[in-house]
């Protein structure tokens, strides 16, 4: 695996983790991550869906 695709992953991965506590904190916006995953789930590939689902 080449450098930038490691920093892309080890960035997606702190932002998975991270997302939790950033929801608790401000549940507001709870409704506007689900919004972004369904948006998110109509536009994209079928191919990526196994990637998301994960």
């Amino acid at each position: 695996m080449d450098a930038d695709h490691s920093t892309s992953d080890e960035q997606s991965l702190r932002l998975t983790r991270a997302a939790p506590s950033r929801l608790q904190a401000q549940p507001q916006r709870l409704q506007s991550a689900l919004a972004t995953l369904d948006r998110w789930d109509r536009v994209a590939p079928l191919d990526s869906k196994p990637l998301r689902d994960d």
